[in-house]
Formats: structure tokens, C-alpha cells, sequence
């Protein structure tokens, strides 16, 4: 199995038929399917079902498309890093971001970077903090800006920054509630939206009040929250850097007095032989910022 054929195989799967994958690749159809025929015979499995129009991946063939992707990834990535190492201060940086984290990142540390090496480029890959965390396993990319909790890992980082969960909703929802101060109490039968990673937590601490939620959405991602919250469905437990996220008026926030859930903004790094030299660079630049700090 070489890498020609696991393009030509990810190419028909993406096309979904061997005759515009052949269009695609500019190669006639005959050495495609030959191509495709012994790399089945190397694996000793059959990768496509034939339908009418189209194929059809078998279990086997869902399993290879997924790490073919990510080993072609890396490859480009590492033909990409090898060419940076060759050229200098030059590149691209690949880092993922999650929505909740791309204001801090860009205004904290893009900009900076970018000045310091206005060569570097950047490529962002947007996700939440579990599939940032597979992406850095897979080197898809080489750093993320993520957020606790997840599960502990090896992998290097510096913590960011923390901050505490807070309110959001439209202003109707704490129409009895004056101040910019809650306690969970106040939230009972209320509409709540959540991210699902904090969803155990923030049950456990009404549970410990004694008081009864209704979860009316349960979400990966900030500005699914956010799109939820503005529309007047819920009230929305968030970070509150999420605020910057908001495009209406109406929304208040409100500060719990008995609630205190914290969350930490990191920076996570592949392994340093893992690393382009773009990724390095950004890397001693976090790493000078926080011995200053």
C-alpha cells in the first residue's frame, strides 16, 4: 500500500463513482480499478459494494477511509514542515481553535505573531475541544486552543487563561431579578442551554442545592449555544468570553453567588519532534509570554 493509492482511493470516495474519480486524477479508468483491485488484494478485504449510479464503502472501507485521510494529511503536512526547515522563517502554522477561544486567539497571540514573523501563515481548523485533541493525535494539526474539561492527556501546554461560567439570556427570563447576581435556585424549571462536557458538572451542583433542571439544549459548540440563547430558547451556562460572540441587545448576564465552575483556556502542543518550524517558533513565543507574565 503505497500513498498514490490511498489518493486514488479517498479520490473515488469522494467522487462516488470510479469514473469521476479517473476525471478528477486525469488518468483513464482501467489503471484506477486496477489500482483499487490490488490494494483489496493487499489488504485481503473488499472495499466498495457496486450500486447502480454509485458505490458504496463496506465496513472495511469506512475504516480505511478514515486513516487514509489523516495519513495523507500528515504526509502533505510533513513534506510542508520539511520545506519550511529548508526555507526558514516561513510556512504555515495549522492550529485549531474552538469557537469560544478564536477572539482570544487572535487578538492575544495572532496578531503579536504575525508581526514578529509576518511570513507564517496560519491555517485554523474549527472544532470542539475532543476533536482538536484527536486532531493534534492525528498531526493534522500541531497546537489547539481548547477548553477544560477534557480528558488528561501527555501532550504539552500552557494554560491560557480561567475564567468562571456564567448566565446568558434574553432579558424576559430574569424579568424578578434586579441585580447582576444569581443563585441557582433561580433557575429552576427554567430553559437551559449546555455545553455537553459540562453537563455531568452542572447537574451535580443542582443536585447538591436540591434543585430541579430542565435542559431544554444540549450542544458541542458556543455559537450553537449563543444562536439558541438570542433566539429566546433557553438560558445559557457559558464562559463569559463567550460574550463577544452576542449580535443582539436583549441578552443579560448574570454572575451566580453559589456557583463557581471554573474553566481553563490551554494551548496545546503536539510533541516538539512533531513539530514544523512555524509550530516551534509559536511554541518559544507562548512559552517567552508566560516566563515574563
Amino acid at each position: 500500500m503505497d500513498i498514490k493509492q490511498l489518493y486514488y482511493f479517498v479520490t473515488i470516495v469522494e467522487e462516488k463513482t470510479i469514473s469521476g474519480a479517473a476525471r478528477k486524477l486525469h488518468i483513464s479508468q482501467p489503471p484506477l480499478s486496477t489500482a483499487i483491485k490490488q490494494l483489496e488484494h493487499e489488504l485481503g478485504t473488499t472495499l466498495f459494494q457496486r450500486g447502480n449510479r454509485r458505490i458504496y464503502l463496506t465496513d472495511s472501507g469506512k475504516l480505511l477511509y478514515s486513516q487514509a485521510c489523516s495519513i495523507i494529511k500528515l504526509y502533505e503536512n510533513t513534506i510542508e514542515s520539511i520545506k519550511d526547515n529548508t526555507n526558514g522563517v516561513k510556512g504555515t502554522l495549522k492550529i485549531g481553535v474552538i469557537s469560544s477561544t478564536e477572539n482570544i486567539f487572535l487578538e492575544k497571540f495572532a496578531l503579536q505573531f504575525h508581526e514578529l514573523y509576518p511570513d507564517i501563515r496560519f491555517e485554523l481548523y474549527e472544532g470542539n475541544t475532543y476533536e482538536l485533541i484527536d486532531m493534534l493525535n492525528s498531526r493534522i494539526i500541531e497546537l489547539a486552543f481548547v477548553r477544560t474539561p477534557y480528558t488528561p492527556n501527555d501532550l504539552e501546554f500552557f494554560t491560557i487563561d480561567s475564567e468562571h461560567l456564567v448566565a446568558f439570556g434574553d432579558k424576559r427570563f430574569f424579568d424578578n431579578l434586579t441585580e447582576d447576581t444569581i443563585y441557582y435556585s433561580d433557575l429552576t424549571q427554567k430553559p437551559l442551554v449546555v455545553y455537553r462536557r459540562w453537563l455531568s458538572i452542572i447537574k451535580q451542583e443542582f443536585q447538591k442545592r436540591e434543585v430541579n433542571p430542565y435542559f431544554t439544549c444540549i450542544n458541542d459548540d458556543a455559537r450553537t449555544s449563543i444562536a439558541w440563547i438570542e433566539k429566546g430558547m433557553g438560558i445559557g451556562i457559558l464562559p463569559e468570553s463567550s460574550s463577544h460572540m452576542l449580535h443582539t441587545s436583549n441578552i443579560a448576564i448574570k454572575y451566580f453567588k453559589d456557583f463557581d465552575i471554573t474553566t481553563n483556556i490551554v494551548c496545546m502542543f503536539t510533541p516538539e519532534n512533531f513539530r514544523s518550524v512555524a509550530a516551534q517558533l509559536f511554541f518559544q513565543y507562548i512559552q517567552t509570554l508566560y516566563e515574563e507574565s
